[in-house]
């Protein structure tokens, strides 16, 4: 057996057994509460009108799945390169949130880039070291941030506060996400 094969095996073995979810928006702002989290261009946003996806058996999928490890890792649930969410909450991140694909040069992230921190409450809310979201408007959709003490991250305007929920999803469908 090659090496990638058996490293194929292992990876969708440990996928299967991890429970998956999909998540949403709950938010006073009724333009936003209900939306699906989704996962496009190597950064995470609500309201996309495709987030242009890749998914296993050629289904068209508008919301992210993710699963989180036992370090507190949140892994896209995909079928090829393991895809990988990180938060930069340095001073020039502001809690950027992105993702990013582990490939041949492994896990590149960005020099301040945390990875470990992400939980699901027992209500389901989705946190990072304790820290709620923040969606801010851009160009009919909501990009996502990680509050990091800046009320309107990366120059952006109106920014607001919004609990991601996580539901358990059982019938997960493998996406390969777009950079």
């Amino acid at each position: 057996m090659h090496f990638t094969t058996f490293l194929t095996t292992v990876v969708a073995a440990g996928m299967a057994s991890a429970t998956t979810y999909n998540a949403a928006a709950v938010s006073s702002n009724k333009n936003i509460n209900g939306s699906a989290l989704q996962a496009s261009k190597s950064g995470f946003a609500l309201k996309l009108k495709n987030q242009g996806a890749a998914c296993d058996r050629g289904l068209k999928e508008n919301q992210v799945t993710f699963s989180l490890n036992k370090d507190g890792e949140l892994n896209l649930y995909t079928f090829q390169n393991s895809q990988v969410a990180y938060v930069d909450r340095s001073g020039m991140g502001q809690g950027k949130l992105g993702y990013a694909t582990i490939a041949d040069k492994g896990l590149v992230i960005p020099k301040n880039g945390e990875t470990k921190g992400w939980k699901v409450a027992a209500n389901g809310d989705l946190t990072f070291d304790g820290k709620g979201l923040i969606a801010c408007p851009y160009d009919g959709s909501y990009s996502l941030w990680v509050s990091a003490g800046v009320n309107n991250p990366g120059g952006n305007k109106d920014c607001q506060a919004v609990t991601i929920r996580a539901k358990k999803d059982d019938k997960a469908v493998a996406c390969q996400y777009s950079v």
